[in-house]
């Protein structure tokens, strides 16, 4: 829990905000994209799973590449919002 005063900072509560948007979609994302690949195209699930690596491990060299982008440069609000496009042109990018 965050203290009122913390709260009442419009920096802080926009950021909040923003990452729960994109973390939102993120999850959306990854559970949707499970079901279309055993409902719709019939894999099973340890091959849908594997068909999710792609993604985890892009997600995951992005965060890295985001916090040392942060640490040398010392501020994060015009790098976030770069990050909303890629973001959500990842699902149409997945492995047919």
């Amino acid at each position: 829990m965050l203290p009122p005063r913390v709260l009442k900072n419009r920096s802080i509560l926009a950021s909040a905000w923003f990452g729960a948007c994109c973390e939102g979609t993120l999850s959306l994302t990854e559970y949707y994209i499970t079901i279309y690949f055993q409902g719709v195209r019939g894999f099973r699930a340890f091959r849908s799973g594997y068909l999710m690596v792609p993604m985890i491990i892009g997600i995951s060299l992005a965060s890295l590449g985001a916090g040392f982008a942060t640490t040398l440069v010392g501020y994060y609000m015009r790098k976030s919002s770069y990050s909303v496009t890629p973001q959500s042109s990842t699902a149409p990018l997945q492995p047919r």
